[in-house]
Parts: structure tokens; C-alpha cells; sequence
């Protein structure tokens, strides 16, 4: 549970960070800092439910470092870069 609670109070932070830049920012700041609040917002809610660290794609689990870096990831380090691979 603990642990649970020091990655909920990250994403919150990281979620107060981004709610700053759509307050101040410009259109493209706040075009990919919406993207970002509801990436955290899944994120916080797959904590919610227990699925937190899981690939949405594959199922697999996302790396642990992975995770310290961008605590929202959604995808694996494979899955992610098939879907950049996709977006272009």
C-alpha cells in the first residue's frame, strides 16, 4: 500500500506540474498537456484498480525504470515503439 501511495503522490504531482502549463501556456503546450493530464489520469486510475505497471497492449509488464521515468507509460518499451512507428 505504501508504494501504491508514493506513486499516486508522483502522478499527482506530475499532474499539478502539467495543470500549471495549461494555466500559462500556449496552444501547443496546451494541446500536449491535456494528453499528458489524461494519461495520468488512466494511470491513476489502473493504480486504482490494480492493473498499474501492465501494458495496455500486450499485458506485459512495463519496466520498472521505464516506469520511474515516465510514471503514466501506458505501453511496454516494445508496444510504445510500435505505436510511434504508427502515429508517423
Amino acid at each position: 500500500m505504501s508504494k501504491n501511495m508514493g506513486i499516486r503522490a508522483l502522478l499527482q504531482e506530475r499532474k499539478s506540474s502539467k495543470q500549471e502549463i495549461l494555466r500559462a501556456g500556449t496552444e501547443q503546450a496546451l494541446s500536449h498537456s491535456e494528453e499528458d493530464l489524461h494519461r495520468i489520469d488512466r494511470a491513476l486510475e489502473r493504480l486504482r484498480i490494480g492493473s498499474y505497471g501492465a501494458c495496455i497492449k500486450c499485458g506485459g509488464d512495463i519496466p520498472k525504470q521505464r516506469l520511474k521515468i515516465i510514471p503514466e507509460a501506458e505501453r511496454c518499451t516494445s508496444c510504445q515503439k510500435i505505436f510511434e512507428e504508427g502515429r508517423h
